[in-house]
């Protein structure tokens, strides 16, 4: 009897054991709580910002976690050249100063992205606008193809 309870207990722990957190590779990417230095930072250097939501951790036994760090690195990547990368949690997010027009485009696009994460919503500083909610599937399905939209923006932004 005692050896059969130890067996259980190791079987349901095990399982337990084997969950570790995904390690993201944000790169140089910005807090949501720097987001006005973010700003100053993409007018002076002519560059869009990529707001990229999220969870604060994935770890491995949650499903999709790991497609959905390997689009945030993708999204990083791709971006990180014509954009300032910015992080953040929806509840960050939420928390930002009401009736700014940037945080307003912000909201806007948190609303288009719907209940998928990560949200990735390209903003332009300059004209406190949104340009782009790029859906993970899309990052998944077309790889860099997702961003060639945003990528001739941000020329055209730097030939301004």
């Amino acid at each position: 009897m005692r050896k059969s309870i130890y067996l259980l207990l190791i079987v349901l722990l095990v399982p337990l054991a084997h969950a570790r957190e995904i390690r993201l590779r944000w790169g140089d990417s910005v807090e949501i709580k720097n987001l006005d230095q973010a700003r100053k930072t993409a007018e002076a250097e002519k560059k869009l910002i990529t707001v990229i939501i999220g969870l604060p951790k994935y770890d491995s036994e949650t499903r999709g976690a790991q497609q959905t760090v390997d689009v945030i690195e993708d999204t990083i990547k791709a971006l990180k050249g014509s954009s300032v990368i910015v992080k953040g949690t929806f509840e960050e997010v939420r928390a930002l100063k009401q009736g700014d027009v940037f945080n307003i485009a912000l909201a806007e696009g948190v609303q288009k992205a719907g209940s998928s994460l990560p949200m990735i919503i390209v903003l332009n500083p300059a004209e406190k606008k949104l340009i782009q909610v790029i859906a993970p599937n899309d990052v998944l399905k077309d790889g860099s193809r997702a961003f060639r939209e945003v990528k001739k923006i941000a020329r055209d932004l730097k030939k301004k």
